[in-house]
This record gives structure tokens, sequence and C-alpha cells, in this order.
């Protein structure tokens, strides 16, 4: 298992996203010269599956050849990412697509999965696939099933998001209290157990205005408060994260360092239902995963 391979993966769609769709700032030419790091020379860019035009790309030239061709049909085509799955030498994405024909302006909107293999810090081969479970298959990940990919990954979308990116959850505050914040990841019925902090024990918040809430009483004792992901477990159809928590007390200035566990349960794809734990052991004993 290779986080590194993610983000890998993850820099080189974002490089190629900003040529495809003509960003002043990064040209075909700068784009080569970048890829030349994290592409290998003679990579295999297979889209033999897709309906029009399936073809092979081979090396930095093909890639180049393909985002040539995407130009003169698209005036824009985007591809974001919604998952990367780390399967060691390889990293599965799903991903949604949405393009702008040029002269015709109609815009089509699918949904596709790709396998991207890495090796020695850089891409030798990507597969697209239609069916997600092919791609699943593709990269030896028989075992896995969509949901128990899509729940992991959205745990790690949730925190990323919810914490700007940073791990700092005040620089979120802000956009949560404009009502920016996307809730997408939560059903609506959602709920949650707080038994971490002191005036918290007990309490039980509902909906998506629930957990802002929650959210909002975690951030208000605190300075800064950050909350790092250490683990994700499955657990059926449940997940356990453990984190390690660390704040400032805003009036005391006594700096607070302690370890946490939620165990979070999906329904359909969302969360339906989290709880927190001081000790991230009872989280796991919660979930029937104790030593």
């Amino acid at each position: 298992m290779s986080q590194a391979n993610v983000e890998i993966v993850r820099e080189v769609m974002a490089l190629v996203d900003r040529v495809r769709n003509r960003e002043q700032s990064l040209s075909l030419d700068d784009l080569t010269e970048r890829l030349a790091v994290l592409v290998a020379s003679d990579a295999q860019i297979d889209m033999s599956r897709r309906v029009f035009n399936p073809d092979v790309y081979r090396g930095q030239a093909g890639l180049r050849r393909l985002l040539e061709e995407i130009r003169e049909v698209w005036d824009e085509f985007r591809v974001t990412p919604e998952r990367l799955v780390d399967a060691g030498e390889s990293v599965v994405v799903i991903e949604s697509l949405r393009g702008r024909g040029r002269g015709s302006g109609v815009e089509t909107r699918s949904r596709s999965a790709s396998v991207w293999s890495v090796r020695d810090g850089q891409v030798i081969n990507m597969a697209t696939y239609h069916d997600p479970k092919e791609a699943f298959e593709a990269a030896g990940l028989e075992g896995w099933t969509m949901s128990q990919a899509t729940n992991v990954d959205t745990l790690r979308t949730l925190f990323e998001t919810w914490s700007a990116g940073t791990g700092t959850w005040h620089e979120a505050q802000e956009a949560w209290r404009r009502g920016e914040t996307d809730m997408s990841l939560f059903d609506p019925d959602v709920s949650y157990d707080d038994t971490v902090l002191p005036d918290h024990v007990g309490e039980t918040y509902h909906g998506h205005e629930g957990v802002l809430r929650a959210a909002e009483r975690w951030i208000e004792p605190f300075e800064w408060l950050r909350i790092d992901v250490e683990q994700i477990v499955e657990a059926g159809d449940r997940l356990v994260s453990t984190h390690r928590w660390r704040a400032k007390a805003r009036h005391t200035g006594i700096e607070l360092d302690s370890p946490l566990g939620y165990v979070w349960t999906f329904r359909d794809g969302r969360i339906i239902h989290f709880r927190s734990y001081i000790d991230p052991q009872d989280a796991l004993n919660a979930a029937g995963l104790g030593q």
C-alpha cells in the first residue's frame, strides 16, 4: 500500500486537467516538462474501451496527442476524481466527467473509472473502464465492493474537505457560517453522538444543521484545533477512524494532545450515524474489532 502513489496520480490528473481546459498558466510544453518526472517515457494510456475513437497512446508524446484530440472536440472537458483507492502499485480512480462540445455547446455528464499503475514514483500505465467493478478487478481488488471503496474514501474526502485541506478546522469555520460547506456526504437524517467534550457527553445532534452545530461547539473553546487521521478500519457496514486531536484553549492557552476515535455507519454511500470516543480502542470494541 502506498499513499505516495495516490498523490502522484492526483498530481498528474490535476496537471492534465489544467492543460486540457486551456489554463494559460500551463501550456502543453510546460506540461510535457513537468510530467517527465511523474510519467515514464514509455508509459501506456489505454483508451481502447471508450465508445468513440478507441485508441492506445504511448509515452509523453502519446499523452500530448490525446490532449490535442480532446481540445479539438471539446470547449471544456473536466475529469474530477471522486475517489482514489490505493491498491499497492496501482491506484483505482472513480471519476466524474463533464464536457461541453466545441461548436455545439452541448453539455454531457458521465461517470467512469481508471486504473493507474505506478512504479518507482512514475506512472507506467493508465487504463479506463466504464464499470468501476471491472477497474477494481483489474487492480487486484476483487474482494472490494463499490460500497467499501466509496465509504472509506468518503471519510477521507470528508476529513480533507472539512479541514480545508490543511487539518486546521478553524480555516473551514467561516465557510460553514456562510452556508458553503458541502454536506452531500451526510444523509439528511444523519445523527451524531458526542462522548468526548465534557459539556457534550450524552448529547445527540440530528440532521445537517445538527452536525454543523456540533462542529461549531467543538471549535468554540479553542484558539486552534487540528484533527489528524491515523487509520481507517473496516468493520462490516461500519468504519472506525482513529485520530490525534490537538488544540489550544482560547482563554487559558493550555495545549491539548489526545487520541480520538469514531465509529461511522453508512446508508447508500452516505453517513447516517457517527459517534465519538475518547479512547480509540473503545471505538474498535464498539464496532466488534476489539482485541
